[in-house]
């Protein structure tokens, strides 16, 4: 069967509708990447495990999938996507979300950060809209760029003392 569906529809900036994902694909790198049309996500199977840049730049996605436990990377996952409201629940699994959210600039309330997470670089940079932050694991050593740009933001996250850059 099908186990790579990178780049699939990479541009494809008319497709409205995706089609469902085949059981048994592990990576989906780049799949909807600016497909900036597509308003709802697929079903993603239990068998994904990278999903980085997966709906990067799809600018009209509203409705976003559950995220399997098998995903492990998040980079960049939802980067550019200025309509999305709500982020999905990020699995204990996952242990990168650098820029997951960057430039979600209608993303309100950040989703829990698994304890699995070490690097948080960017990943909520430019969510202008964000009003609460995720309380930030003990595990997080590295919160560069994490907040740039959060222009609504009226608490601050507690650092944990782990911590070692916070520039920008």
């Amino acid at each position: 069967g099908v186990i790579h569906m990178a780049e699939t529809f990479y541009n494809c900036t008319s497709l409205v509708t995706a089609p469902e994902i085949p059981s048994g694909v592990i990576n989906m790198r780049y799949t909807f990447q600016g497909c900036s049309s597509l308003v709802n996500a697929p079903v993603i199977p239990s068998s994904v495990t990278d999903m980085s840049y997966t709906f990067s730049g799809c600018s009209s996605l509203v409705n976003v999938p559950n995220i399997p436990d098998s995903v492990t990377n998040m980079n960049n996952t939802f980067y550019g996507c200025s309509s999305l409201v709500t982020a999905p629940v990020i699995p204990d699994s996952v242990t990168n979300i650098l820029s997951t959210f960057r430039d979600c600039t209608s993303l309100v309330n950040a989703p829990v950060i698994p304890s699995s997470v070490t690097n948080i670089e960017s990943t909520f940079r430019n969510c202008s809209s964000l009003v609460t932050v995720p309380v930030i694991p003990n595990s997080v050593t590295s919160m560069y760029n994490t907040f740039n740009g959060c222009t609504s933001l009226v608490t601050a996250p507690e650092i944990p003392s782990g911590v070692e850059d916070m520039s920008y």
